[in-house]
């Protein structure tokens, strides 16, 4: 979805693995806040495998944001963002299938199947499954190609919407089960691991989701509205490299709520309001020693961010804000954002701040 791109760049972050990461302006995947619904997605645990973890036909839409942008959905973003739009089940067909092969032994099984109960409530149960059976070595270096691997991806979605009123809901529940193994086309698990035999590895992750949206627009002030956003992610995933061990385990709490208004007309808007995450790390190394790098990240911020967009050539985002983190401290976080069109078919863009 990135490649075509001129300002992203997909790499195989590690040839042995067969992970890919994104770079943006120059920089890795994790100066980029990559979001789903505007919620975090591929940070922590879920840096190095988690662009795999949202099969494509689940997407609706992609919007790129080149250089500091918004502050709204956190501070960690340097060189970008990445927000994908599911699917709604409101405008999602009754049934989909996808199922996809190749000569390298790569399959792939997608369906959703949507069901309208009414005219306010929808939902879709997502299904995705892939695997890799065959060991190819197509360059005869004596390591995979790609890795072996299965995965179970499977989310339903519900969406409640009464627009007399302005309410618009959503829930997601989700489950994810992925086994990848890699190395030498000659390593066998069951005979080779944690021996010198040959090099191998196996990565085997588990991921919980669970994410809820609900979203008031004031009937008599259409362009003024107030959202709530949480969701709660669990990520597991037990590994080797070689003779090296590393394990790592997630839990991650996310809350945000936000205020749309508008100042004097819609060319002038502004968003304010209030988030906070928590992550605890169960890390663990093991080499000839055992490296224990768990931790406990919680921070708490309020943002505010204004935008200009003249409808025509020139947009601007100013915004900042203030967080508390459990182990960094108070910090400050000011960016700002402009984009020119001089000319048909020219664009120039300029961007600010930290993060």
């Amino acid at each position: 979805s990135f490649e075509t791109n001129p300002s992203i760049d997909v790499n195989f972050s590690d040839a042995a693995s067969g992970s890919k990461q994104i770079r943006m302006l120059g920089l890795t995947s994790p100066y980029i806040l990559i979001a789903e619904e505007n919620i975090p997605n591929v940070r922590g645990a879920s840096q190095a495998y988690g662009l795999s973890f949202t099969p494509g036909t689940w997407v609706e839409s992609i919007q790129v944001t080149k250089g500091a942008g918004s502050v709204i959905n956190g501070y960690e973003s340097i060189s970008g963002q990445i927000n994908t739009e599911i699917l709604k089940p409101a405008n999602d067909i009754p049934y989909y299938l996808n199922v996809f092969g190749s000569t390298d032994a790569r399959f792939e099984l997608n369906s959703h199947i949507n069901h309208k109960f009414s005219d306010k409530l929808s939902t879709t149960f997502f299904i995705h499954g892939n695997m890799r059976l065959a060991k190819n070595d197509m360059n005869h270096d004596g390591f995979l190609d790609n890795p072996l691997g299965e995965q179970i991806n499977v989310l339903n979605r519900w969406q409640y919407q009464d627009l007399e009123k302005g309410i618009v809901s959503f829930l997601n529940v989700r489950y994810m089960n992925d086994e990848k193994q890699a190395g030498e086309v000659d390593f066998n698990p069951r005979t080779d691991k944690g021996t010198t035999n040959f090099w191998g590895s196996e990565i085997n992750t588990q991921k919980v989701d669970v994410s809820g949206k609900l979203g008031y627009v004031f009937p008599d002030m259409p362009f003024q509205s107030i959202g709530v956003q949480m969701a709660y992610s669990y990520h597991n995933q037990n590994s080797y490299f070689g003779l090296n061990k590393y394990d790592i385990k997630q839990n991650s709490l996310y809350g945000n709520v936000i205020f749309n208004s508008i100042i004097n007309n819609t060319m002038n808007k502004f968003s304010t309001g209030i988030n906070f995450t928590s992550d605890d790390y169960n890390e663990f190394l093991f080499q000839n020693t055992l490296v224990d790098w768990s931790r406990k990240d919680n921070s708490v911020g309020a943002f505010f961010e204004y935008t200009y967009d003249n409808l025509n050539n020139f947009s601007l985002i100013l915004g900042g804000r203030v967080d508390y983190h459990n182990r960094l401290g108070v910090f400050a976080t000011p960016r700002i954002h402009a984009r020119y069109v001089p000319w048909e078919d020219a664009v120039i863009r300029a961007s600010a701040g930290r993060g």
